[in-house]
């Protein structure tokens, strides 16, 4: 594992070490100035005077995400589905799609513009993950009745994988607890699933909303309070990969 992971959102960037998560809140509205303010975020917290390359991984969070089964999917189309789905795609943001494991699924998500700028000028081109695939991959190589939870800093991430079959892999935004707690339980009544038998894996890298605090939640609201609850580290999606 690298001793850093870079998480970049819409407006924040996170930077995750063993011991510790630190994040920056992005006020520059150029390229030039976004990339330099990212720079000295990172240099500042990894306290190191040259962003060695090899030492950092990189995965994107995304906007608009989509999950496009793949026999249908076209790359020319990408547009199109996006302006279907969330309007016309703005300039200051471009897509990016990835296939899923076991090519099911073709994940699609906007970015903004200056990341890939961002990661060639300062870590030579390093592959940038999308989020999206490593946590819809880390639950389909799960076994048994799975829900996977994480929190970023504006986003959550649901998933979940009951009898090897995905039922639901999807990110919503939020605020407060009661957002993920509404979705979680609105998830459930959409697909007839009990919570009898699941595991659910919790994690997070929002700046105060942390897995104790939403387990402290769940464990007073019927049926979540059945649930398995099992908090891990976001880093470890990254093991099979590196």
């Amino acid at each position: 594992m690298s001793t850093f992971t870079i998480l970049y959102e819409e407006n924040k960037v996170s930077l995750l070490s063993k011991e510790n998560t630190f994040h920056c809140d992005i006020r520059s509205n150029t390229e030039p100035l976004i990339h330099e303010e990212i720079k000295s975020f990172l240099k500042d917290n990894s306290n190191s005077s040259f962003l060695h390359a090899p030492d950092f991984t990189h995965a994107v969070v995304g906007i608009n995400h989509m999950a496009i089964p793949h026999a249908v999917f076209e790359p020319a189309n990408a547009a199109a589905y996006h302006a279907r789905m969330y309007d016309t795609l703005n300039a200051t943001h471009e897509l990016y799609n990835t296939l899923s494991a076991n090519g099911q699924v073709q994940l699609m998500h906007a970015q903004p513009t200056w990341l890939n700028g961002f990661v060639i000028a300062q870590f030579n081109g390093e592959p940038i993950h999308s989020i999206h695939y490593l946590l819809l991959s880390s639950l389909q190589r799960s076994t048994g009745y799975t829900i996977d939870l994480h929190c970023f800093a504006n986003q959550c991430y649901l998933g979940v994988y009951r009898d090897q079959k995905l039922w639901y892999s999807d990110f919503f935004e939020f605020t407060l607890i009661d957002d993920i707690i509404y979705m979680l339980l609105n998830m459930l009544n959409q697909y007839k699933l009990s919570t009898e038998g699941a595991l659910l894996r919790l994690s997070s890298t929002h700046p105060t909303i942390q897995p104790a605090l939403i387990n402290a939640y769940l464990e007073r609201i019927e049926p979540l309070n059945l649930l398995a609850i099992e908090s891990r580290d976001i880093r470890l999606l990254f093991d099979h990969i590196i």
